[in-house]
């Protein structure tokens, strides 16, 4: 029989206006950790505009155990997250980001030169 796994609940942040970088979110998952009485919680960078067609794989920017009840935890989270943009913290993963998507869209146009140069020779 196959064993699910549980990977918790998420939750979607915009980061807000005063970091400067409009169109990026944050996908917060987190799970309680009975061992150790706390939540552990996970953040993926990732840019609304990208969706179906290209699904560049969000970039995980960090794993963290947090205090919180059930009560205080989407609270804490969305603090967690406008701290941590507030003071740079995702500028480092949004220049990865943005250079993965300049790669991807260098290497498509070359892709497409290329077979419009194929194209046109086999005819």
């Amino acid at each position: 029989m196959l064993k699910p796994m549980y990977k918790g609940t998420t939750i979607e942040i915009e980061l807000p206006e005063e970091c400067g970088h409009e169109g990026y979110y944050v996908d917060c998952t987190y799970r309680y950790d009975k061992k150790k009485d706390k939540y552990l919680l996970s953040m993926w960078l990732r840019r609304k505009d990208i969706q179906n067609g290209f699904n560049l794989a969000p970039q995980e920017v960090d794993t963290q155990y947090i205090t919180s009840t059930r009560e205080t935890i989407t609270k804490d989270i969305c603090k967690i997250v406008e701290h941590a943009s507030l003071m740079d913290f995702f500028e480092h993963y949004i220049q990865r980001y943005e250079y993965e998507i300049r790669c991807f869209n260098r290497g498509n146009e070359l892709y497409e030169k290329e077979n419009n140069f194929i194209t046109y020779r086999d005819e």
